[in-house]
């Protein structure tokens, strides 16, 4: 059987090829976390939580009945989501009261790119350098957070109206960290399923 030489194998898409709608996609993200950590608060924070359970929830559902490289993505997405968000609830350790003092994901980079990032929120007002001992101390309340006035991360003079809560602005950008980091886990699922032979057929 002879075979036509001018026929073309079909390329295979490279898993980090975005489209237009994923790419579309990130800058809406984007758009929505800035809005979310600039005007941080109790609404906010529902919103997002109850977006990334959603999202993380129907990406079970999608790893489970997809085939293809869809399923992949979604296992990923899933995968990395997941067990970040055990690790914002899974605490290092307890104070002396018997109550947990923080999150094992407070030790990571993205904590730490969050204390920076509300240090230098234009809502914040100025804070004498040195003043307080930092976001990770163990407040009067043992939650983790710095309390008092004299605290950076409480300004005894901030109006109330027009102040970032610590405590929202964290817990905000800890759930904008899942759904981003769900989505990189997506991706990189999609493309190590790229590079495996048997990947593109239906399972």
């Amino acid at each position: 059987m002879k075979t036509d030489p001018t026929a073309r194998t079909p390329r295979r898409r490279g898993g980090l090829q975005f489209s237009i709608k994923e790419l579309m996609g990130f800058a809406a993200f984007v758009a929505i976390g800035c809005a979310a950590l600039l005007n941080a608060n109790e609404w906010w924070n529902a919103c997002l939580a109850t977006a990334a359970i959603a999202a993380l929830l129907v990406a079970v559902l999608a790893a489970v009945y997809l085939r293809g490289p869809g399923r992949a993505f979604w296992l990923g997405f899933a995968l990395f989501g997941w067990v970040y968000i055990l690790l914002l609830f899974w605490p290092t350790g307890l104070t002396p009261s018997g109550t947990s003092r923080e999150s094992v994901a407070n030790e990571f980079l993205t904590a730490r790119l969050l204390v920076y990032a509300y240090q230098h929120h234009p809502r914040l007002p100025p804070v004498p350098r040195g003043a307080g001992a930092g976001f990770f101390a163990v407040g009067p309340d043992d939650q983790g957070l710095p309390q008092g006035a004299g605290s950076p991360f409480a300004p005894p003079n901030a109006p109330a109206a027009s102040f970032i809560m610590a405590e929202d602005f964290f817990s905000v950008g800890q759930w904008l960290w899942a759904i981003l980091l769900a989505w990189i886990g997506g991706l990189l699922a999609r493309f190590f399923a790229s590079r495996t032979p048997h990947a593109a057929g239906p399972t």
